[in-house]
């Protein structure tokens, strides 16, 4: 399904007015309205590329599409946007040191979790969509 202007346009502004988490469940990715700028689209493969995006998106104040149409859904990139959504931060190994950093997470980013509706139905994860502000969902 194709998604309206106006629908995407009320999820894009209802993410901006709190930062966090949204999802939009659809087949195909749909444009995005520029009511900001996602800086990052990132295929979720690796947990470990996901969560080290989610940390530059944080320190830079960017928004940060995820790709799991085809993908499992990772425990590890899970227990991080729970984290998000419950405590507006994160924490996560540092690349080079191997180090526990603790990441805020600023009311300027957003997380748009992209999923397949017949993904979503294989998400083993209890009370996954509480994680998300705003849902999309296309029929």
């Amino acid at each position: 399904m194709k998604f309206t202007e106006a629908q995407l346009t009320f999820f894009m502004e209802a993410l901006a007015s709190g930062g966090g988490l949204g999802l939009i469940v659809a087949d195909e990715i749909p444009m995005l309205p520029k009511v900001k700028a996602v800086v990052s689209r990132l295929a979720v493969e690796a947990p470990s590329e996901v969560l080290e995006a989610l940390r530059r998106v944080a320190e830079k104040g960017e928004w940060l599409e995820l790709d799991v149409r085809d993908a499992n859904f990772p425990h590890e990139v899970y227990n991080v946007l729970r984290q998000i959504s419950s405590v507006q931060r994160f924490d996560v190994r540092d690349v080079a040191t191997g180090e526990l950093v603790s990441v805020r997470w600023p009311k300027s980013c957003a997380v748009i979790v992209m999923v397949s509706a017949s993904a979503l139905e294989s998400v083993a994860i209890p009370n996954f969509l509480e994680l998300f502000g705003p849902v999309l969902r296309g029929k």
